[in-house]
């Protein structure tokens, strides 16, 4: 169920609610992250995350973003993740909190922001599930050294996701269409090369300052053009 908490330039007025929070149920064992979907449309918005924090880390680590703390917001619609690592060392619930400042072209924060959200996060740790025994069977579903739980779901290590832990995880996400293939591990289509496939193989370099950005296209810097930039 999508949550819109900005919609033309102003925050929704159930985020506002002070009760919201409790109507959103604590995220799993089992979910290692939550995606946002979010887009500028025709106006130009800036943002900044100035608080990822856990209340209780001993159980779960501060959340991470998959996208730089601080930026331009698309104008298209794009995904990003807020990842929720457990600390592995103890099982329980623990609150974590995120607060984005939104703001115009100007540098002003759009009003009612910045925004401040607080979910709550569940962890389980190796040999504290419910069951006295365990799942040989349900273990051997479970890849990438996951385990099972009492419910008999995976629980995935860190850096893995999926039912069954086979979705290794890349923070930053693989660009251009690469694929994750083992955790911060990205595999580049053809054409693209990087940690993260964010950059481009031209089979001739890219003269004057230019930056190869995909395969066999130059970014020319200004004053110059050409497919290398040359002129």
């Amino acid at each position: 169920m999508p949550i819109y908490a900005i919609m033309e330039g102003k925050v929704t007025p159930y985020i506002l609610d002070k009760n919201f929070e409790q109507y959103l149920p604590v995220i799993p064992s089992e979910v290692g992250y939550v995606n946002f979907t979010w887009m500028s449309g025709n106006k130009k918005y800036f943002y900044a995350f100035d608080i990822l924090q856990s209340d209780d880390e001993n159980i779960l680590e501060p959340p991470t973003v998959t996208i730089e703390t601080k930026g331009q917001i698309p104008r298209r619609p794009k995904v990003f993740r807020i990842l929720l690592p457990c600390s592995g060392n103890n099982s329980g619930i623990a609150s974590f909190s995120i607060r984005l400042i939104i703001m115009n072209r100007k540098g002003r924060a759009l009003p009612d922001t910045p925004l401040k959200v607080k979910l709550r996060k569940e962890c389980m740790v190796r040999g504290t599930s419910k069951s006295t025994s365990p799942d040989s069977e349900c273990d051997k579903k479970c890849e990438n050294n996951g385990w099972c739980n009492a419910e008999k779901i995976c629980q995935c290590p860190e850096g893995y996701m999926g039912q069954y832990c086979k979705t290794a995880l890349c923070y930053p996400q693989c660009m251009n269409n690469g694929t994750c293939v083992a955790p911060g591990v990205c595999r580049c289509p053809l054409g693209f090369q990087g940690p993260h496939c964010e950059g481009g193989i031209c089979t001739e370099k890219c003269l004057n300052g230019g930056k190869c950005i995909q395969k066999d296209t130059c970014q020319c810097p200004k004053g110059f053009y050409g497919l290398r930039c040359e002129y």
